[in-house]
């Protein structure tokens, strides 16, 4: 970007503060840490402290493995969760076949997959802060900063839009509907 051969990264990134400081970015997705269980235990877990003493499976080294692991030194350090470490694209599956007690991923991550891919798991709850994700592009360039704004603005408004189509078609709700609802789940 700095050197002008590129005007933007239209891909989801966290805004970090290292990213911060290579280029603008403007946020639009809401994101949260969720857990995804079993069926069969997924309505006995309401919030952390029913995670004590059971088998998660995250992959190594990921924010969402930081966060099992900041559970276990505060809160849960009398009765730690069980880490199985497994490479991301496993973890809901292996939970579903009822190889682990739960898995923690994003929201996005688990719409998706108990919605299409999955059908003995679902969402117990929401961990974590709220997270945003966003689109970078150049620093000092406004008028991109100005259109991808207004891009997410419309998309989000209409129902009808390509972003809400799509979005209906993979998370059974629209664009606008699915960021009211992570913007307001505590």
């Amino acid at each position: 970007m700095a050197e002008e051969q590129c005007d933007m990264i239209g891909a989801v990134m966290v805004s970090l503060d290292w990213r911060r400081r290579k280029m603008e970015m403007k946020c639009f997705l809401p994101s949260r840490m969720t857990i995804v269980a079993h069926k069969d235990t997924a309505d006995s877990l309401r919030n952390v402290s029913d995670l004590g003493g059971l088998t998660v499976l995250v992959e190594q080294s990921m924010s969402l493995h930081s966060w099992v692991d900041e559970q276990n030194a505060g809160p849960l350090k009398d009765n730690p969760i069980e880490i199985d470490f497994r490479p991301f694209d496993e973890s809901i599956p292996a939970v579903d076949r009822g190889d682990a007690d739960f898995t923690v991923v994003s929201v996005l991550d688990a719409l998706y997959h108990t919605r299409n891919l999955v059908k003995n798991s679902s969402v117990s709850f929401a961990v974590g802060p709220i997270d945003e994700g966003c689109w970078g592009y150049r620093k000092g360039d406004a008028e991109m900063g100005a259109l991808i704004e207004g891009f997410f603005q419309d998309q989000t408004a209409d129902p009808k839009s390509e972003l809400s189509l799509t979005w209906e078609r993979y998370y059974g709700m629209s664009f606008g509907d699915f960021v009211r609802l992570v913007s307001t789940i505590g």
